[in-house]
């Protein structure tokens, strides 16, 4: 064994030795995505923002109670004329307790439904804030495994065409083919050395994207078994992911309700212009004790109760009201442009993931496919390179073509899975259901460990 073969499997035993004590699964890295991601914790504090919309535009419509109360202690110096000084010392107590209810206004009221429709897409919101979690830690789980398979393959590569060329030297050191020969299997080996540093370089780069979702390092990923089943999406009809979609998609609830809420708004200024009636309750009580030189202190009580009405409406804003009520008409018109522009996004995208699943089977099973025709291929060309009818730029091309078949399937797996993903957030069906199906087709008796050219 050569002295940087060695290394590297000292390298791959060393990461496995300081591995985790066992290899998370996808719904474990999940588990602790929803605890550390902070683009989740930040969903879940705009879902407490969006709460209190609707309990704030409520108040507004329900009573309001206030209470006040006053102390005085003073006195005053008077005198009139040559008299003498007089001297006046007042003390007062008094409180009052004031209840007011909004009878009719409009605006009020619209301003209320506005704020339901606001908390409605913050919640609609915070749905499709899940959604992209579940998509965000799969997407990093399975380039962790698609980064590793391409450096496995990549090594496999290098490795082969390593034996390639020191067989081609062989034979040129007795003569039996020309430098040439030599030159061309050394530029494949360099090549492939050059692919395995650039695959060890994207394994570390996707494990670190793990990281960023959850605050934590992570040395083994699961596997994804030959057992895992790509078939076509179900119900195999493209009309229906679309009608799924136009019920369901979060995203395109998100942009209904902020229309809801545009418009209640334009309702609201233009209910600026009507009167507006509420009613009120007081209750008032005093206690006062005014003293004058040397007379007796004189105690005044007084309480009262008073129960009124009011109506107020603007003639004149100097066209403030006009303009408001303008502006809120356009910002409606903004938000019903923009929920149409979604529906028809939404639509498109439902269509385009469907097609993108659909193709996905195919070319999963063409790859495969692929790397049995490479492999009977480049078998075939070895056997005439070593009669002589082929040379060895036919051989060295046939073996790219197995490898790359290879990269190829592992590439079509991980974007059919991405994509039919992909297909159940647009129709609003993805839950971590999705996860754990997906989870069952994780190998655990063959981990995935973070090693890089000898460096962990």
């Amino acid at each position: 064994m050569g002295i940087k073969t060695f290394a590297k499997v000292g390298a791959i035993a060393l990461s496995l030795a300081i591995s985790n004590a066992y290899s998370e699964s996808l719904t474990e890295v999940y588990d602790l995505a929803l605890k550390n991601d902070p683009i989740y914790k930040a969903a879940i504090a705009n879902k407490k923002l969006g709460d209190e919309y609707e309990k704030l535009g409520l108040s507004s419509l329900l009573p309001q109670i206030g209470l006040s109360g006053a102390y005085s202690d003073g006195t005053s110096n008077t005198t009139v004329g040559n008299a003498a000084e007089v001297s006046t010392d007042t003390t007062s107590t008094s409180y009052q307790a004031n209840l007011s209810q909004v009878l009719f206004d409009w605006s009020a009221f619209m301003d209320y439904k506005g704020s339901k429709a606001r908390t409605a897409a913050s919640a609609a919101q915070f749905g499709a804030d899940q959604q992209d979690l579940i998509v965000r830690v799969t997407r990093a789980y399975l380039e962790v495994i698609r980064a590793h398979e391409n450096l496995e393959t990549a090594s496999a590569e290098e490795r082969a065409l390593q034996r390639r060329f020191e067989q081609v030297q062989q034979r040129f050191d007795v003569g039996l083919i020309a430098i040439t020969d030599v030159h061309e299997s050394r530029a494949a080996y360099d090549s492939s050395v050059a692919r395995r540093l650039e695959a060890e370089g994207n394994l570390g780069i996707a494990f670190e994207a793990l990281e960023v979702l959850t605050g934590r390092p992570h040395n083994e990923v699961l596997s994804l078994g030959e057992s895992f089943p790509v078939r076509g999406p179900e119900p195999a009809a493209r009309s229906e992911w679309v009608n799924f979609a136009m019920a369901n998609n979060l995203d395109l609830k998100v942009s209904e309700f902020n229309a809801k809420a545009a418009k209640a708004g334009s309702d609201s200024a233009r209910g600026k212009h009507l009167p507006t009636l509420s009613g009120s309750a007081r209750y008032s009580d005093s206690d006062s004790d005014s003293a004058t030189g040397n007379a007796a202190a004189i105690n005044t009580l007084t309480d009262g109760t008073t129960v009124g009405l009011s109506v107020s409406m603007p003639l004149f804003t100097g066209g403030a009201v006009s303009s408001q009520r303008r502006q809120a008409l356009e910002q409606y018109h903004i938000a019903q442009e923009q929920y149409v522009l979604k529906k028809r996004n939404t639509i498109q995208d439902a269509r385009s993931q469907h097609l993108k699943v659909v193709t996905g089977v195919a070319q999963v099973e063409a790859r495969r496919q692929a790397i049995v025709s490479a492999q009977s291929a480049l078998d075939a060309t070895q056997a005439g390179y070593e009669v002589g009818t082929r040379n060895i730029v036919d051989v060295l091309n046939v073996q790219n073509t197995l490898y790359s078949a290879k990269r190829n399937y592992t590439s079509a797996r991980i974007d059919y899975i991405l994509n039919t993903l992909g297909l159940h957030r647009v129709a609003g069906t993805l839950s971590t259901d999705d996860l754990t199906r997906l989870d069952q087709y994780l190998q655990r008796d063959k981990p995935l460990t973070r090693y890089n050219g000898g460096q962990i």
